[in-house]
């Protein structure tokens, strides 16, 4: 048993000899913990020159010409450039021959089957001179085909044979009384095991209709067998070749709650064992996704460990597992609960004056505070408090003073009022959203919200005026109810004023989060109803 990880390597070339006509490469990790090797590193390559392969050959192993010219794979240079087995202890067929001598020259150590084989079995030359897997596997009493109805290709069948007779070789290395004892061993590495037909019986819909003994068994060490390894790839961790970068989420909110949310309500069951097989193959965590599946995907209920490393796998990874309509319908979801939310908020009470006195001593107070004078007066008839993200927390409106006096604010306060509706006419306003769901649209669609919220320019992307309309178009949508709302409470306001029999009025109410007070210090008549012209406005 090898005291730490193997990498076991191995190529597919259809023309004997020659370097650059190379088809495929896969490494199997194995060490002792596990049952089962896993893919480390499997990828078809793309020939520097097409025209020289026997492609009648590479069709035997299920390899078209038009299955590797059609497909996004790297050459052999590009994939021995990424040094995948940098100080890594490899174990190959044979080191010194090409591509296995360019491709394992990082290596911590490499060991060749060959050479063991011929080591081990020394005193006796029939055997050593053994040096093809297959005589290798008839010696040792092992099946020379697979014969199971597993979707690996050839290379990797092969690559699992190679670990299976590492693993004998190792014993007889280690224990040489064993070739006298007779009698192999019992293992799982070889033959591979045949799968069932399907996935899942009866066509489940979700995790619920899943038994908890076929979950266990599917999300096991033998996962790889279920896939067709004709369309995987493998690139250590990724499924993309030298893929620039993972975006960052450092920013991002509530990332457990979004991933719940996705995760559960935007896919499909089909999708999200998707999720949880590239999890487990390229996070290597299948045990973690055997727990989630158990769970029946409730990503919040799990311990804080599973928790945090699935979301921060899934998040990073939303562009490749989520559709155009998906994310369309992702980010619809998010504006109507987020409008929703800040709509039940409850009203809060703010002393302006107390709390503008405390946090001007305060030069990092995350609170800014503004206070507005009608023109031709002192009084101040309009104050706000609002965070430094500019998210606004609080507005009064108030009516006070003399007759002068409030002449003034009734003038300043219709100016205000027609502003405030004008700017919440617009759906890409600070109302409508606010830093984290920015932030989120943000990420999901890879445009800056400054793009959204500039005026359109002449010549711009396709793609930006599709999704700034389609955003525009989802608030309209979404916030139809609580515009009409405000609407009705800020008629109800004036109408109220109005009928006040002493002149004296208060309202409270809140809009999207925003707690509003209108306050009148004693009735004044008509001067009041000059107010309800700006509800005329569409």
């Amino acid at each position: 048993m090898p005291k730490s990880a193997l990498y076991f390597l191995d190529f597919y070339n259809p023309n004997d000899g020659e370097l650059d006509t190379a088809l495929e490469v896969g490494v199997l990790r194995w060490d002792q913990k596990e049952e089962r090797p896993s893919v480390y590193l499997h990828t078809f390559l793309r020939p520097q020159n097409p025209s020289r392969v026997r492609w009648a050959n590479a069709l035997d192993h299920g390899i078209s010409r038009k299955l590797i010219m059609d497909g996004n794979f790297p050459t052999l240079q590009e994939v021995l450039n990424c040094n995948f087995l940098r100080d890594k202890q490899v174990v190959c067929l044979n080191p010194g021959i090409e591509p296995c001598r360019s491709f394992v020259r990082k290596a911590i150590s490499v060991q060749g089957i060959v050479n063991t084989w011929q080591e081990v079995f020394r005193q006796n030359e029939d055997i050593a001179k053994l040096i093809r897997p297959s005589q290798m596997l008839e010696y040792l009493g092992l099946p020379v085909k697979d014969e199971s109805n597993t979707h690996y290709t050839p290379l990797l069948c092969r690559l699992h044979s190679l670990v299976a007779i590492w693993f004998f070789l190792s014993l007889y290395k280690n224990n040489p009384q064993s070739l006298k004892q007779g009698g192999l061993p019992i293992t799982t590495l070889w033959p591979l095991p045949s799968v069932n037909d399907v996935w899942f019986e009866n066509n489940p819909q979700s995790f619920k209709d899943i038994s908890p003994a076929a979950i266990k068994r599917f999300f096991s060490d033998g996962l790889a067998d279920n896939l067709n390894w004709y369309a995987l790839s493998v690139f250590s961790h990724d499924w993309v070749f030298k893929r620039q970068s993972l975006p960052d989420i450092a920013h991002l909110k509530n990332l457990d709650a979004m991933a719940d949310f996705v995760f559960n309500r935007v896919l499909n069951l089909q999708m999200k064992l998707w999720v949880l097989i590239y999890y487990s193959i390229y996070d290597k965590k299948v045990k973690y996704a055997q727990e989630i599946a158990l769970h029946e995907g409730n990503i919040l209920s799990m311990p804080q460990a599973i928790r945090e490393d699935f979301t921060a796998f899934f998040i990073r990874h939303l562009e490749d597992f989520l559709s155009r309509d998906q994310k369309r319908q992702l980010i619809r979801s998010m504006v109507h609960h987020y409008l929703k939310e800040r709509a039940e908020e409850h009203f809060e009470s703010y002393n302006y004056d107390a709390l503008y006195r405390h946090n001007s001593k305060d030069r990092l107070s995350p609170l800014l505070f503004r206070a507005d004078c009608p023109q031709g007066s002192f009084v101040k008839c309009f104050k706000e408090i609002k965070k430094s993200n500019n998210q606004i927390l609080y507005r009064r409106y108030e009516i006070s003073g003399n007759r002068h006096d409030r002449q003034c604010c009734i003038d300043r306060i219709n100016e205000l009022f027609n502003n405030f509706m004008h700017e919440v006419h617009d759906p890409l306003s600070c109302y409508w959203s606010n830093a984290p769901l920015r932030q989120w649209i943000q990420y999901i669609t890879g445009i800056p919200w400054d793009e959204y919220a500039k005026i359109p320019r002449p010549n711009e992307p396709q793609y930006l005026l599709a999704s700034r309309a389609f955003l525009k178009q989802v608030i309209l949508e979404e916030r139809t109810p609580w515009l009409d709302e405000l609407k009705h409470t800020m008629m109800k306001v004036v109408e109220e004023i109005n009928a006040a029999i002493d002149g004296t009025y208060c309202r409270q109410f809140t809009f999207q989060g925003i707690s509003i007070e209108v306050v009148v210090s004693k009735e004044q008549g008509s001067f009041f109803k000059r107010l309800a012209h700006i509800f005329n406005r569409g």
